[in-house]
């Protein structure tokens, strides 16, 4: 089974957003440069209509913001609580992280991600929350998958629901049992381009972020409206 993951926000309980503080110091970073600057892992299987990239390159801190104010989203009508941040989070246009998810990302996966350390401050009342660390998340590990146009649509299952041009490269997935072999072992990937706000987790690393009481890994389902969906295979 593969293990979709992104934050549902836009909920009752969760819906904020982030702003940028600190725009004279913050000169964003192209994400096109960002995907392009990966080369091929070594270990790649060498599959039929499937490439896999490292970034080994490390980027520039000064790309990333250093101050954020967490706000109020479009739907929300209370301040923010700090303490429901989730230990991943989905933001645009790259994740944030906390001190708990950096810690079992380089336990489980180590040498492979970046992180980029930033303080977090609550947007209308300027203080800053402190409870833990985070981090702008970059990850190292990117897949390029072919599309087999042939293939019937995909099949998903208690999952956000699958847009192009991801949906075409999932079904590919749900019909390869090789491709479906080789990214059961990777803890945590993204597509190469076309899903900066989607990643893939392994069962491994879901079963140990809910043990270790990590927020954010709950099950998507029409009444939790979770962050993790399970996306079935054909085989």
């Amino acid at each position: 089974m593969l293990y979709r993951f992104m934050t549902n926000i836009a909920t009752p309980r969760f819906n904020i957003n982030l702003r940028i503080r600190d725009f004279d110091r913050y000169t964003s970073v192209g994400l096109d440069q960002y995907e392009n600057l990966a080369i091929v892992d070594p270990s790649d299987p060498g599959l039929p209509g499937l490439t896999c990239y490292l970034l080994k390159q490390g980027l520039d801190a000064d790309c990333f913001a250093v101050e954020a104010g967490l706000s109020v989203g479009n739907n929300g009508q209370r301040q923010p609580d700090p303490q429901k941040i989730p230990d991943f989070w989905t933001t645009d246009p790259l994740p944030v992280v906390t001190q708990a998810f950096k810690d079992l990302i380089e336990e489980i996966d180590p040498g492979i991600h970046q992180f980029f350390e930033f303080n977090l401050f609550v947007h209308e009342k300027d203080e800053q929350i402190d409870h833990t660390k985070f981090y702008t998340f970059i990850c190292g590990r990117l897949l390029d998958i072919v599309p087999d146009t042939e293939l019937p649509d995909a099949k998903s299952y208690s999952v956000q629901s699958l847009g192009f041009p991801e949906a075409p490269k999932i079904k590919t997935i749900q019909e390869r049992p090789d491709i479906q072999k080789y990214i059961a072992d990777l803890p945590i990937w993204s597509f190469r381009t076309d899903g900066r706000d989607v990643y893939f987790v392994s069962a491994s690393l879901l079963r140990k972020a809910r043990a270790r009481g990590l927020k954010g890994f709950t099950d998507f389902n029409s009444r939790s409206r979770g962050n993790v969906g399970h996306v079935k295979y054909s085989s």
